[in-house]
């Protein structure tokens, strides 16, 4: 990957572009549908218009079939953070994009019932302070 993507640092914004709009996306779709919480359903449609599966009463799904949202976000939202970082030049406007993408992901991490993926994540926080 190295000598393929990672040689040049316009693909490298690219690659991370691409990567924070997918976990924005998981994010906005996962917080979407905990809000759409019901209790005699669970938790309500996506955007897509998709229920979680009733089998898993008090777990979040966003866009996908699978129970994988936490797992996805705190997988991918540190590689989404170094868009931010390389991108945005102004430290107040990086602190503010940083804090409000950090929080949402480490919010969405938590309300998806991944214990696994939340120390994930909380681990890799630890790394990056």
């Amino acid at each position: 990957m190295y000598f393929w993507i990672l040689n040049d640092e316009k693909k490298i914004k690219q690659l991370t572009l691409i990567v924070l709009i997918t976990v924005s996306f998981v994010i906005i779709d996962t917080i979407y549908q905990f809000t759409n919480y019901d209790p005699i359903k669970g938790f309500g449609k996506d955007i897509f218009g998709f229920l979680p599966d009733s089998e898993f009463y008090g777990r979040l799904s966003g866009p996908f079939e699978n129970l994988v949202p936490g797992a996805y976000v705190s997988k991918f939202a540190l590689i989404g953070l170094i868009f931010i970082l390389l991108h945005f030049q102004n430290k107040k406007l990086q602190n503010f994009l940083t804090i409000i993408y950090l929080s949402s992901a480490g919010f969405v991490t938590y309300i998806s019932g991944e214990r696994m993926a939340l120390a994930t994540f909380l681990l890799g926080l630890i790394l990056l302070i």
